[in-house]
């Protein structure tokens, strides 16, 4: 509907076109009228004392176009701006730009001087310099939205003047803490841009809450710090503020605390036994007893957490973490 609206060329002709009655009528624009005020009687629009909006169609009109400046902030051509035919107007829906549709170039021909020293009265006179200008044809309205602007997971369609996302079905399938997005097609978190995590939590996407989720064994790759470590009662829900987020990265959670991310790794040490042995000669044999192997603390040999961490141990694994957590067993 929009689209026809876009070859009206008058009010007139919008009237006789477009528009009926509330009872399905067609409306002549001599018998258009509208209520004055309360207690009066109709007051015919063409009539007297009653003025409509004249409709500015779009098309080529003379506007003011600068004049290219000379990168010498000494030089000064003149005239500074002049007229050209430039596309202007309206268009019959806010959907649309009134653009040209053919182009022409001019030229134009402009006065080039120069101050010769500072503080001189005149500027002295190096001739006339000609500038292309483009000049404007013809226009019609023409849609903001085109296909240059929709990603590679959108169609175009020109009659909506839209980008409408290939998997829209998929809408309808976001679960209750997210939102459909039509410009990235998928669910996204509601919270994302005022989510606010403090310390070391870190904003997940899959709950769109803040959480712990930092990687300090930096040659291993293995989470020491996580969610399942330090917070095994969940995520901490995030604090939705109109401020800016705050993440923190392994190299950033590595300079808070003072662990080097590319020199700390995770030593396991493995416990071992005696085994017994037998000694015989020609005229004695005897038999030792076996020992019992010796308990292996696996912090022991390793050098020491860094400041504000501490040894935990987990299995025969001996980790650093931070010392304000204290997940169960832990050595200073």
């Amino acid at each position: 509907m929009f689209e026809k609206l876009n070859l009206v060329g008058s009010t007139k002709e919008f009237v006789q076109n477009f528009l009926q009655s509330q009872t399905g009528q067609a409306i002549d624009f001599q018998d258009l009228s509208h209520d004055a005020g309360e207690g009066t009687d109709k007051v015919v629009v063409s009539g007297q004392g009653t003025n409509i909006a004249t409709f500015d169609l779009c098309n080529p009109r003379e506007m003011t176009v600068a004049i290219p400046r000379d990168p010498d902030p000494n030089v000064v051509l003149w005239p500074a701006c002049t007229r050209v035919m430039r596309c202007g107007g309206c268009c019959p829906s806010e959907l649309f730009d009134c653009e040209p549709i053919e182009t022409v170039t001019t030229t134009v021909g402009v006065l080039k001087s120069k101050l010769p020293y500072p503080g001189s009265q005149r500027f002295d006179y190096l001739g006339v310099m000609f500038i292309p200008i483009e000049k404007h044809v013809k226009c019609e309205p023409k849609c903001k939205v085109k296909a240059i602007h929709c990603n590679p997971m959108q169609n175009y369609y020109e009659n909506d003047c839209r980008c409408v996302c290939k998997n829209q079905n998929l809408a309808s399938l976001c679960p209750s803490h997210k939102v459909w997005s039509d410009d990235q097609c998928a669910c996204v978190c509601p919270n994302r841009n005022t989510a606010r995590c403090f310390g070391f939590q870190t904003f997940n996407e899959d709950t769109c809450t803040c959480g712990f989720s930092a990687v300090v064994s930096g040659n291993s790759g293995e989470y020491v710090v996580g969610i399942g470590l330090v917070n095994k009662d969940g995520h901490i829900p995030v604090i939705d503020q109109n401020v800016g987020k705050q993440t923190v990265t392994p190299n950033d959670y590595a300079r808070t605390t003072g662990m080097d991310t590319e020199n700390t790794t995770i030593s396991t040490v493995t416990p071992t036994t005696t085994t017994p042995t037998t000694t015989e000669t020609t005229t004695t044999s005897t038999t030792p007893k076996p020992t019992s192997p010796k308990p292996v603390d696996p912090c022991d040999g390793l050098p020491p957490c860094p400041k504000n961490w501490k040894f935990f141990v987990k299995g025969n694994t001996c980790r650093c973490i931070p010392a304000i957590f204290n997940p169960g067993q832990g050595r200073k």
